[in-house]
């Protein structure tokens, strides 16, 4: 027992076990991430141009337009040393300890709150273990942001409590940090303002003997105390209300510039909040934030200690800050959609405001039973909608487990998405009520430190069942659809491994299967492949990171130029290495083919130079598809001027299942005639032998061909792939 109290009595041991346990059940899941999310591939080209540049900051691969760069920052050592799949790997580490950090800065604020170091651990193991640790599982700015924001928290907290100027600044300082972190996190700094009003205005009434005098003082004490954040204010008022009105203030902060104006504050907006705050709760497991609704409320109203008040008031002004901030961006630039990521901030208050809630109150039957009827009301009156599917469950872990678990419990359907026109959780609001109606009951007969030790205990029980319930879907994936982890990272960095060391790709974004998996291709070549630092299509798609330069084709010589703007006249790719589409069109480069991707759906070309095509498809759309009364054209532009040179031509077409009858394939050309049935659902390679011309440059003609009467006219045949061998 002794030996237990003297390792309780040294924080750094406690807090490091709580971090590393955290970690490492996280880092269970994290090291089976293979799959990324679209923002990811712009925060890691943000890495390696901090890496580069060895700046904190940087301008360039949409740097000016994504200011928050903290954590960019943290992983640029990484994605600075490793090539793109190790810094992948190992920085899928980093993040889960990186995120668990969180509970120091939660443990600080607890002791500034309570005495019991106990309690401030409880509250670090439970801001540890929350749910949103799945977002560890990505690379993404929340995963820096959630600790910068805790230690901003317990900045606030401090320069409240027991101002000083130093205090001052410091708080404003890691809130800057945190802003860094996360634009989102600006508004700290008017809520800091505000709490501080809050504080010792509120606390002066609060206090017994006369408002006037009490009110007089306090002023004088934040003229005297918070000198730097009262001037703070000030300029506030004076700069920053009149840049905000004007828009210049949006426009300077870049990428969430729009998020700064047009608020409109309407019952859509509060709707929203009102989600997002239950389910925030709900993620916690309903009673640390009904605690911490009734603690506030009691320690605004009658407070028992001034640190008590100064995070009642912080609290609070935090809470609806952030909640009605996320919920007005959601309903007016997210269609409405829910997403946690963005509230999760509030985590730590609602925790510790649990631990003061037990120990502290004065009144805390008033206090279990305000605190929890509130949230029951809340929960009751919920409207959402849920989807269930390996993102929502890293971005929206609390609400995809309610869904998983709670409502199918009170006899809802349990299918990959809510029914909204059913889903007013009354149920769930009574469970609510209950449980705090238990607490209560046992706030009556054990002391409020069992009390705390139990409540704690059972929402870190909770939690982190719900945590890994999640993570094993953001890994694994549901009926949803995939994982994550589904998948591997073998050979996906094929292009920096066969291209020359040191040399730049660039990259033909076309039409492959369909634009959204065309993009997802791409995408996966640029995030996997440093090399690759330029884009180019010919028409249809664009990259969706990369700056795309058009590309045009001389239909008569082959020839492949820039095209900016439709013009001919811009010179030609800078990059001597390419990464094209394997079919064999739109276009096939004259070049040597260096490599393959796995699939084989891409590969890897050294340009001949000038650049120009060895052969192309005209006529036809960007994914292949046959005009219906206009045939499409291969040119052999390899064979122009060679007659004593022959190639086979195999031309792999398909039709769609879905036509109601059968298609011809006419296809044409010198000394070539012939048609070509297929049959609905069939795929068919019809081989040509074609020999070159002095003068001119061979080519076939494919025409689909269909009966008039057809019901579906528009179903024609469609082009798979173009090889090209020799004879």
């Amino acid at each position: 027992m002794q030996a237990l109290r003297a390792l309780l009595a040294r924080p750094p041991l406690v807090l490091g076990a709580i971090v590393l346990l955290a970690a490492a059940i996280t880092g269970v899941f994290a090291v089976q991430i293979v799959g990324y999310e679209p923002d990811e591939v712009g925060y890691t080209h943000l890495a390696m141009g901090i890496a580069h540049s060895v700046s904190p900051i940087t301008f360039r691969d949409g740097g000016a337009q994504r200011l928050n760069q903290l954590y960019p920052l943290l992983i640029a050592p990484i994605w600075g040393l490793f090539g793109n799949v190790t810094a992948f790997r190992i920085a899928h580490v980093w993040n889960v300890l990186l995120m668990a950090t969180a509970a120091i800065p939660t443990y600080l604020l607890a002791r500034e709150l309570v005495r019991a170091r106990w309690a401030a651990y409880l509250a670090a193991a439970l801001v540890a273990l929350t749910p949103w640790v799945t977002l560890s599982l990505a690379e993404l700015t929340e995963v820096a942001a959630f600790p910068a924001c805790a230690w901003a928290l317990l900045a606030m907290q401090r320069s409240l409590a027991q101002p000083r100027w130093r205090r001052d600044l410091l708080a404003l300082a890691a809130i800057a940090l945190a802003s860094y972190g996360r634009l989102q996190l600006l508004v700290l700094a008017p809520v800091l303002v505000v709490a501080m009003l809050l504080h010792e205005l509120g606390y002066a009434l609060a206090a017994d003997g006369g408002r006037r005098a009490a009110l007089r003082e306090a002023f004088a004490r934040m003229a005297r105390r918070h000198t730097p954040l009262s001037a703070f204010g000030v300029v506030g008022l004076l700069v920053g209300v009149p840049l905000l009105l004007s828009g210049r203030l949006a426009s300077a902060v870049g990428f969430y510039g729009d998020t700064l104006s047009g608020a409109t504050l309407n019952g859509a907006t509060f709707a929203m909040a009102r989600n997002y705050l239950v389910f925030i709760a709900l993620g916690l497991g309903a009673l640390p934030a009904a605690l911490a609704f009734g603690f506030i409320g009691e320690s605004l109203l009658a407070p028992v200690s001034r640190a008590a008040h100064a995070f009642a008031s912080l609290a609070i002004v935090t809470i609806v800050a952030l909640t009605v901030q996320v919920a007005e961006v959601t309903v007016r630039f997210d269609e409405g959609v829910l997403q946690e990521r963005y509230l999760f901030y509030i985590v730590p208050l609602l925790v510790v405001g649990m631990c003061g809630a037990l120990l502290l109150s004065r009144h805390r039957l008033m206090l279990i039973l305000g605190g929890s009827t509130a949230l029951a009301v809340l929960t009751a009156t919920i409207k959402y909608q849920s989807e269930r599917n390996a993102f929502w469950y890293q971005v929206s872990p609390a609400m995809t487990s309610f869904y998983d678990w709670i409502r199918p419990a009170f006899g809802a359907a349990s299918g990959p998405s809510a029914n909204p026109g059913a889903s007013r959780q009354v149920l769930a609001g009574v469970v609510v009520l209950a449980l705090g109606a238990v607490v209560a009951a046992l706030a009556r007969r054990i002391s409020p430190s069992r009390l705390l030790a139990g409540v704690a205990t059972l929402a870190i029980v909770f939690c982190g069942a719900e945590t890994v319930h999640a993570l094993w879907r953001v890994v694994h994936g549901s009926s949803g659809g995939r994982g994550y982890g589904s998948g591997s990272l073998r050979d996906v960095d094929w292009v920096d491994r066969s291209a020359p060391r040191g040399a730049s790709v660039g990259q033909v974004v076309s039409n492959v299967g369909g634009l959204d998996q065309s993009r997802g291709l791409w995408e996966d070549s640029e995030f996997w492949n440093r090399s690759i630092v330029g884009a180019y299509t010919f028409g249809g798609i664009n990259d969706s990171y990369l700056a795309t330069t058009g590309l045009s084709m001389d239909s008569q010589t082959g020839a492949v130029v820039l095209a900016p703007n439709g013009s001919a006249d811009a010179g030609v790719p800078s990059q001597r290495y390419l990464v094209t589409a394997a079919r064999g069109f739109p276009i096939e480069f004259a070049g040597t083919v260096l490599s393959h991707s796995a699939t084989g759906t891409l590969e890897l070309v050294r340009l001949a130079t000038p650049s120009h095509a060895a052969w192309a498809v005209l006529g036809a759309s960007s994914d292949g598809w046959l005009a219906v009364d206009s045939p499409a054209t291969l040119r052999l532009y390899m064979l122009r001027g060679t007659p004593a040179r022959c190639v086979s031509v195999g031309l792999t077409l398909s039709l769609s299942p879905l036509s109601s009858s059968t298609r011809s394939l006419l296809l044409s050309g010198r000394g070539i005639r012939r048609e070509v049935s297929f049959a609905p659902g069939q795929t068919q390679t019809v081989y040509s032998r074609v020999c070159g011309q002095i003068a001119t440059t061979p080519q076939l003609q494919m025409l689909n061909g269909q009966s008039p009467a057809a019901s579906d006219p528009e179903v024609t045949l469609q082009l798979q792939r173009v090889t090209v061998t020799s004879a």
